[in-house]
């Protein structure tokens, strides 16, 4: 009971806090104003003993502020609706506290509304309001093994969700979720700054800390603070809607074109891509995108199989993204979150390497696949122009993404969660777009990037770049390149095992990981190329093998078996190898981190490279084959790089806007509101810029052909004559 009534006296500050000499606000408002009446002034004296409002803030650095805090306190014990505003818009904590309901995040529109105007209240300063997010950080004090102190530190474990993703005042890092500290909302007065709400916190917190047996800390970042004023439509929110309005009306004008020069018989007339202006539009022509998107012929030497790998890969981590961002969502249930965040079972998504690196995989398979044809046909292979195809095709998407995310989503998601969830990206992006368009905005680190769905992008860019090089060496030296091969492997994985021994990284989300760790171990070996081009090189391979096959059978029954059982293994090890580590009370071994880091991408990238030889030599089973090479799956995989780009922005502005306590359930990782949103989104995106830019490669590099519509055309009458001709001359003869 003391740890309960500790933190509900967090909020239940006493209005006494000069620091120096004791404030009375009642006194005080008795000697200026005229006090209100005897019931209103007994029933706000009981609502404020229950609850009372903030202490006076600002030290003697800043003295605007300590007036107008002192006067928030006087007009407050006078009813006055300014003060009423800013009060009741400060978080008050509530029930579930054990289980782990710790996010109260205040009412931010009410809080900047709150505004306190010299005209009705006879004069004075004008004080409007401000919203602050706080962290409150709670640990026990020392360490101990008598009942009291296990007591507390399990009511505390309670409420903090066991540390499932946890986090230390030191860092402060929240742009990830976390479990550890208590969020807070305060509304402050305009002139006061983070520092003097964290500071007179902290200076009230001090005798609690002393007899309370429990040390809290209060953290506020200098972002934690915002009024109405930092979130105004500026020029750049208008140029980023028109210019999302022009390539939808872009695309409009493309489609009424084609239309236009369309025939009664659906064949599309000459003159519809004559010059290059209409090419241009009829390349971003609604209907003839949509034709592409939907259409299934694929060539006969496709690797169809591809296509299903890519759209389990792509569905895993949309579930992983939905899972981390819904964290960020203030339920009152995070304790029985963390119990189901428990068991072996999560290895499917803390193992995310598996599914990103399934990808990596995929695009250096591509890569070679197609590049060592062109080689075998006695082809040439253009570095520049595969560089300048690979740059026009992908960049342009994640551009308009981010210049979206740069202008338009701190006006679509809350103020408490702007400050909270995507105000630290919004603020990278407003530093500039050019690292988004040079593809470094790596270096910086993941938590520096404007889009962080970006990475994956960036980091396939740089071992394309290098991709052509490899290939040429593997072609010109078909003899030495097994041995380079594999000893370019094992460098790279004593580099990794190396990387992880020396800065203490995670290869894999444990159970209680710190933010602190998961950031740091991102921005050296996640988005770092260097030590994401293993699974890359076992695709480049596996495209270079399939081709000097032609893709038949070389291999005997008993190897294609021995294969198969070593495939399984490889993958069971990278899924569950480390499987303990899901569990409460797991204790990080830097060694195991590393042994993971290893093995996991050769292991897995193997697993993959078995299963999509299998499935390109037919020797996979037939129900596996179906399965894999289902047709609509091709139109998934079009849409795939899309729904990766889209998918972070949709589901965290839906999550920025839930800024009241509710009950998780399962049922919310597949919200039918985000997979529509989601779906709409990369639906838009690939028909006005992927699929049309791809022409538009085509239009530039001299490659362009006119579109084929003959699938397309309805057959005349007369056509049907010959047709019935046709088969009675073939009849007679037949019958001859």
């Amino acid at each position: 009971m003391l740890l309960l009534l500790t933190l509900s006296s967090l909020l239940a500050l006493v209005a006494a806090a000069d620091f120096k000499e004791p404030f009375n606000a009642t006194a005080a408002a008795d000697s200026c104003v005229r006090p209100p009446a005897e019931a209103d002034a007994t029933a706000l004296a009981a609502l404020l003993r229950l609850v009372p409002p903030l202490p006076l803030l600002g030290g003697s650095n800043n003295y605007q502020c300590r007036l107008h805090s002192r006067l928030f306190h006087e007009e407050l014990n006078q009813m006055k609706m300014w003060a009423l505003k800013m009060y009741d818009a400060s978080s008050k904590i509530g029930s579930s506290l054990l289980n782990g309901n710790l996010v109260h995040l205040g009412d931010f529109e009410q809080c900047v509304s709150a505004v306190r105007t010299p005209e009705h209240v006879g004069g004075g300063p004008r004080i409007r309001g401000k919203y602050c997010a706080a962290s409150v950080y709670l640990e026990p004090v020392g360490a101990g093994t008598n009942g009291k102190w296990r007591e507390l530190h399990a009511i505390i474990d309670l409420m903090k969700s066991h540390d499932a993703m946890s986090n230390e005042y030191q860092n402060n890092d929240l742009h990830l979720p976390t479990f550890s500290p208590v969020q807070l909302g305060f509304c402050i007065p305009d002139s006061c700054g983070h520092e003097d709400l964290e500071d007179s916190l902290n200076e009230m917190l001090k005798p609690i800390n002393i007899s309370s047996g429990i040390d809290f800390k209060v953290r506020l970042g200098q972002k934690s603070c915002q009024n109405a004023d930092e979130n105004q439509v500026d020029r750049w929110t208008v140029i980023t809607i028109i210019f999302v309005a022009s390539l939808l009306m872009f695309a409009l004008a493309g489609t009424l074109h084609e239309k236009a020069h369309t025939a009664e018989s659906g064949a599309l007339l000459p003159t519809a891509h004559k010059g290059t202006f209409r090419r241009l539009l009829l390349a971003f022509s609604f209907r003839r995108n949509w034709r592409s998107l939907v259409d299934t012929d694929v060539p006969e030497d496709e690797l169809s199989c591809l296509h299903g790998l890519r759209c389990f890969a792509s569905l895993m981590i949309y579930v992983i993204h939905k899972v981390v961002f819904i964290l960020f969502h203030p339920f009152s249930n995070r304790t029985d979150v963390s119990d189901l965040l428990e068991g072996d079972w999560t290895m499917i998504f803390r193992a995310f390497w598996n599914w990103v690196d399934a990808f990596v995989v995929l695009s250096g398979l591509l890569t070679s696949f197609y590049a060592f044809k062109k080689l075998r046909t006695g082809q040439r292979l253009n570095i520049p122009k595969m560089y300048f195809q690979r740059y026009l095709k992908f960049t342009p998407m994640v551009f308009v993404w981010s210049l979206i995310l740069q202008n338009l989503m701190q006006h679509q998601v809350s103020g408490q969660n702007l400050v909270r969830i995507v105000g630290p990206y919004v603020d990278n992006c407003k530093r500039g777009l050019l690292p988004v368009l040079t593809y470094t905005s790596v270096f910086n680190g993941l938590n520096k990037m404007c889009y962080p769905p970006a990475h994956q992008l960036v980091t396939d860019m740089h071992m394309y770049i290098l991709s052509p090089f490899i290939m040429l060496g593997i072609w010109k030296y078909p003899k030495k390149a097994p041995f380079v091969f594999c000893a370019t492997l094992a460098v790279l994985a004593a580099a990794k095992y190396s990387v992880v021994m020396q800065n203490q990284l995670g290869s894999f989300l444990f159970y209680g990981m710190s933010t602190e760790t998961m950031v740091k171990s991102a921005n050296i070996i996640y988005v770092n190329a260097l030590h994401r081009l293993t699974p890359y090189l076992l695709g480049l391979g596996l495209g270079y093998v399939l081709q000097i096959t032609d893709c038949k059978q070389v291999l005997s029954r008993v190897q294609m078996a021995a294969g198969t059982a070593i495939a399984i293994g490889c993958a069971a090890y990278s899924m569950f190898g480390v499987s303990h580590s899901s569990r409460k009370g797991y204790i990080y071994q830097v060694n195991e981190a590393a042994v993971f880091a290893t093995f996991q991408p050769l292991m897995w990238g193997f697993a993959l490279c078995w299963l999509v030889y299998s499935c390109a030599t037919k020797h996979a089973p037939g129900w596996l084959l179906r399965l894999l090479t289902w047709r609509g799956f091709i139109i998934y995989s079009r849409l795939s790089y899309a729904i990766y780009l889209t998918q972070i922005y949709i589901v965290a502005v839906n999550v920025g806007n839930a800024v009241h306590s509710s009950r998780f359930g399962v049922h919310r990782i597949f919200d039918m509101n985000d997979i529509a949103m989601v779906g709409s989104a990369s639906l838009l995106s690939t028909l006005i810029l992927l699929l049309p830019l791809q022409d538009v490669s085509l239009l530039i590099s001299g490659g362009y052909k006119p579109p084929n519509y003959s699938k397309y055309i309805k057959p005349s009458p007369d056509d049907h004559i010959e047709e019935k001709q046709q088969e009675r001359a073939a009849k007679c003869q037949a019958e001859e």
